[in-house]
């Protein structure tokens, strides 16, 4: 795997391991071997899908690198008391640029950005076994800003989740919900409350119950379903029977929202609701009629009723009763036909009737309606559900009024007590820049009011062992860190945009640097004595490593240098004892003197074509250098290039070489001279190499090595 340190898939926080399980110390998560290696190699295989199978690994390991420091900002943006829905979305799209399928991502940004419907679509949607660790934050996050239509996917997500997590969970998530829920509207899980309609339905059907539950209530008229007018936890299971009876005796229409899943014999549709408001109307029947129940003549003491159907699969056992309990009745087909039936019902009546028949004749009188009336009826119902969007129209607006009044108040008294607390931790704050650090903690957070560390901030603070720098912080200043021998880690965000000189000189512990493309310069001598830095992958967004950048960082052994830099300073890499090897990259036009002096375990180097001038000392005393390829585009090689290159076997001039400086090669007793052309030009016989007795070589005319 390309990247062996594991993180939590929640926050991002680095894991340990406890017990055999990975545990997070920063959200409390805990993950088997299995879910974080599948977790990783999810990632892997979106990044390769992005940047092919044949990818360099520092590529995959640079994007899981600025994968992770946002995962953390997700994490502490979604969990603060107030919801920041923009800085959350502009996270989430950062972390979908990385990894598309990341799941928390696309919630967030669902959560945000999208409408209530898009939100409940994407709630039913959630796969709950592959992504159990989430439902708690997911739950806890919707209650913030909980909208009455949401609670049905809320609970329908936790009776799913339920099945494959504990009890405990399970009561908690639901009490949560109902509290929420109970502050939006008081009558919620009031089923004495009449209401228009009743829809019977299975919850595997829930997404298009809700759309049938939209669109009525969208009309002005009340619906009951149990998934969100029901109590639910331990505690309400055993009152469930009571009160959804209650429910179906006070709602004044019924919706059977008919399909394989509703017609099932364990349905609660079919098994419980459809009988007891059978048993309802046979309790209405006049005495002339109680075992004629299908008689359409008596329809009218029944409750009024449509069958929403959604499919036609055959259900021998279910459709002998739905039959029976449809009588006289056809099924709509469609949303439409559903909502035109239910508006004939409620201003028209219901059945078909006998007016010759005494016993009904009063009651049809009394629920047939004149076109006239029905006119006047419907408009009402218009009239109320527009005075209703008005209301609510104007409650919305003076709630987001509060909300804003609040909203100044808890920045203010935040801010108060924040300057309250950085004073107290140390931190010397003036317009944003961080002073000087007088604390004397081992694990700084930086407060994100700083938008710059200064000036030799934390110069020489050696009870410093680790520091979290802000998203709000875009550059480290000169010296910043300089001096802070048993600072280990440091997390960098991907807004800094500058290291100034010296900003991290002598922090001998720095193991490890996590460096995003955000950073355009480096500073002259940043890292220069990081004795104990091993790794580094320089930025896509460099173009010049400057002066002794890394010189003296004694313990590296790998540097990542990409195709965007152009110049390597003069001492870039001096004294990097344990560099093995370097790829310089083709857009590499000049390396400064000394760039590469005392690497004495640098064992090849390949010149990029492009570079004119091999300067001063470069490679001293390299002394497992073995070979070197000089490209033809090099015209001058300065005085020690190549001196104490002991292991130096062999070396090809080019023939465009014009300038070779007396003690080149001083030191190298093994060496070989190749001049890639047919006659030494005289520029070139002061050498002392020539003079000491070292093979020299020219291209002969038939194309063979000729010894001087």
């Amino acid at each position: 795997m390309a990247y062996e340190r594991f993180c939590c898939e929640k926050c991002g926080g680095n894991l340990k391991l406890n017990n055999g399980l990975y545990f997070c110390p920063y959200c409390g998560s805990q993950f088997a071997d299995a879910l974080i290696e599948k977790a990783y190699k999810k990632l892997e295989f979106s990044l390769r899908e992005r940047f092919g199978d044949l990818v360099r690994e520092e590529l995959v390991k640079r994007e899981q690198e600025r994968f992770l420091p946002l995962l953390r900002q997700l994490w502490d943006k979604s969990h603060e008391k107030y919801t920041d829905s923009k800085a959350i979305i502009s996270i989430c799209r950062k972390i979908k640029d990385i990894y598309p399928d990341n799941f928390i991502a696309n919630f967030y940004e669902v959560a945000n950005s999208g409408t209530v419907s898009q939100i409940n679509e994407f709630l039913n949607g959630i796969d709950v076994k592959e992504n159990s660790i989430f439902i708690e934050d997911i739950v806890t996050f919707m209650v913030k800003s909980l909208e009455l239509d949401n609670v049905a996917s809320l609970n329908y997500l936790i009776e799913r989740a339920y099945k494959q997590s504990d009890l405990e969970k399970f009561e908690e998530y639901a009490t949560l919900i109902e509290t929420e829920a109970n502050k939006v509207d008081e009558g919620l899980y009031n089923t004495d409350v009449p209401r228009d309609v009743f829809i019977a339905y299975s919850s595997k059907d829930i997404d298009k119950v809700l759309e049938l539950v939209e669109n009525i209530e969208s009309q002005g008229l009340t619906c009951f379903i149990a998934m969100r007018n029901l109590r639910h936890g331990r505690g309400a299971k055993a009152n469930y029977l009571t009160e959804l009876q209650k429910a179906m005796k006070n709602c004044h229409n019924l919706v059977f929202v008919s399909s394989k899943n509703s017609r099932a014999l364990n349905c609660d549709a079919l098994k419980i609701e459809l009988p007891f408001i059978k048993e309802l109307d046979i309790a209405n029947i006049p005495v002339g009629y109680k075992n004629d129940y299908t008689n359409p003549k008596i329809l009218g003491y029944k409750k009024p009723r449509i069958e929403y159907r959604l499919d036609n699969e055959k259900t021998p056992f279910a459709d002998i009763f739905l039959k029976e309990f449809f009588a006289g009745l056809e099924y709509s087909k469609s949303l439409d036909d559903t909502l035109e039936r239910l508006a004939i019902i409620i201003t028209n009546g219901f059945g078909t009737r006998d007016l010759d028949d005494p016993l009904h004749k009063e009651q049809s009188n009394q629920n047939a309606f004149s076109q006239e009336e029905f006119k006047k009826m419907f408009e009402q119902m218009q009239s109320e559900a527009k005075r209703r969007e008005e209301e609510r129209i104007k409650n919305e607006e003076r709630l987001k009024e509060e909300r804003r009044i609040a909203e100044e108040l808890r920045r203010e008294e935040e801010k108060r007590l924040e300057e309250e607390r950085i004073n107290a931790l140390g931190f010397d704050i003036k317009d944003g820049v961080l002073v000087k650090y007088l604390g004397e903690r081992e694990h700084v957070s930086i407060p994100d009011t700083v938008t710059a560390i200064g000036i030799d901030a934390f110069n020489d603070c050696r009870d410093v062992v680790s520091v979290k720098i802000p998203s709000t912080v875009t550059a480290i200043e000169e010296g910043a860190f300089s001096g802070c021998e048993n600072l280990t880690e440091i997390e960098i965000p991907n807004t800094l945009t500058s290291i100034g000189s010296w900003a991290f000189g002598g922090c001998t512990s720095l193991k490890s640097l996590n460096l995003p493309n955000s950073i355009t310069t480096i500073g002259e001598h940043a890292f220069s004595g990081c004795r104990g830095l091993e790794i580094v992958v320089i930025p896509e967004s460099i173009t010049e490593i400057d002066v002794a950048t890394f010189s003296y960082c004694s313990s590296l052994t790998d540097v990542v240098i990409p195709n965007t830099v152009k110049s390597i300073g003069g001492w870039a890499f001096l004294g990097c004892e344990s560099l093995i090897n370097i790829d310089i990259p083709y857009s590499v036009e000049t390396i400064g003197e000394e760039a590469f002096k005392d690497c004495v375990s640098l064992s090849k180097v390949a010149i990029p074509f492009g570079v004119t001038a091999i300067s001063y000392a470069t490679f001293y005393n390299c002394k497992s250098l073995s070979n070197i390829v000089i490209p033809d585009s090099v015209t001058s090689i300065d005085d020690w290039a190549f001196e104490k290159c002991i292991s130096l076997g062999s070396i090809v001039i080019p023939a465009g070489v014009e300038e070779i400086a007396t003690d080149v090669f001083k030191g190298c007793f093994k060496l070989t001279v190749y001049y890639d052309g047919y006659q030494l030009p005289d520029s070139l016989h002061k050498v002392k190499l020539w003079s000491s007795g070292r093979p020299v070589y020219v291209k002969g005319l038939d194309g063979n090595w000729v010894k001087v």
